[in-house]
C-alpha cells in the first residue's frame, strides 16, 4: 500500500502499541466492547485485545512490536494462531497487527493460514501491518490525537 498522509512515529514499547490498537481497532471495527484481554506479563496467552460482547464468533487482536523490515515469518504467524486457538474461545476473525512492513511472504502465509483454517473450522486471520495502521490513523485522525493527549503517552 502506498501512504499519502504524513508519517506515524513508531509506538516506543508494547504496551503503547496495544493501546494505540485498542484505540484504533475499537473505532475501526465499530467494536467499543473491545477490551484487553491479559496483563502486559502474560504475553503467552496469544491474545491481546478480544472482543467481550458475547456474540457466538469474537473478534480478537495479538500486538507485535518489531522493526519495520523484520515481518513475522510464517512459523510465528502459525505460533500465534495456535496459541489463540488453544484458548478455546470462540473466536471468528483474528488479527495480527504489527509494527512491520507488509511482504509477499506475509501475505502468502496468511492465504495458507486461512485455508488450512477453513479447512479445520477455526478462525480467519489478517496481519494489520503498520502502514494498514498508518491509513487507519489517516481515516481517524481523532483517535490520535486522543492518544497522544492520554496521560500515559505524555508522560512517556
Amino acid at each position: 500500500m502506498i501512504h499519502f498522509g504524513p508519517p506515524y512515529a513508531l509506538p516506543r514499547n508494547s504496551d503503547e502499541l496495544r493501546r494505540l490498537c485498542l484505540k484504533l481497532l475499537r473505532r475501526h471495527w465499530q467494536m467499543p466492547g473491545l477490551e484487553r484481554f491479559q496483563e502486559a506479563a502474560d504475553r503467552e496467552l496469544g491474545i491481546d485485545l478480544l472482543e467481550v460482547s458475547g456474540r457466538p464468533r469474537l473478534s480478537a487482536a495479538r500486538c507485535d512490536l518489531r522493526e519495520l523490515r523484520e515481518p513475522p515469518s510464517l512459523a510465528e504467524l502459525r505460533q500465534a494462531v495456535e496459541r489463540a486457538a488453544s484458548l478455546s474461545l470462540p473466536i471468528g476473525h483474528f488479527t495480527i497487527a504489527t509494527t512491520a512492513w507488509r511482504s509477499k511472504a506475509l501475505e502468502h502465509g496468511v492465504f495458507e493460514l486461512n485455508l488450512e483454517n477453513r479447512g479445520a473450522n477455526l478462525f480467519t486471520v489478517d496481519v494489520l501491518c503498520w502502514d494498514d495502521i498508518e491509513e487507519l490513523l489517516d481515516e481517524y485522525p481523532d483517535v490520535l490525537t486522543e492518544f497522544e493527549s492520554s496521560p500515559k503517552r505524555q508522560a512517556l
